[in-house]
């Protein structure tokens, strides 16, 4: 119940108590207990949006707040992976401090593979002459 984390999520960011949040909401603090402990498997829309509205969030918070984290965690993955590939200079570091075996980097592969293209085509060339 992906919901369920989210709300509890909401609530630990806050200094609101069961009781708290049953007095503001009109809900009886054993519906809001039992909510939080998960023993209450639907619990109705309008009990759920008064008791995320009561820690300061919305619906959508709810359900998209794992999502979000998951979207934050592969921007930024995706942004440290395209980092370490635009500075290949900096990859011998970053391996030998993650205690990665030594391997060619991005640019001398590069390099590699260029020189051999050009060596095969002025072999090509030598050869039709």
């Amino acid at each position: 119940m992906e919901w369920l984390i989210n709300l509890k999520a909401l609530k630990s960011k806050t200094s609101e108590t069961y009781k708290s949040i049953s007095e503001k909401t009109g809900i009886p603090q054993t519906t809001v207990e039992k909510i939080f402990s998960g023993r209450t498997k639907d619990p109705k829309l309008y009990t759920i949006r008064s008791i995320v509205h009561c820690l300061g969030g919305t619906l959508d918070d709810l359900v998209e707040e794992t999502n979000k984290a998951n979207n934050l965690f592969e921007i930024t993955e995706k942004e440290l992976i395209e980092a370490y590939r635009n500075h290949p200079e900096m990859q011998a570091a970053v391996n030998k401090m993650l205690d990665i075996p030594n391997r060619n980097t991005v640019a001398e592969i590069a390099t590699k593979d260029i020189a051999s293209e050009i060596a095969q085509a002025i072999n090509e060339v030598k050869s039709s002459v």
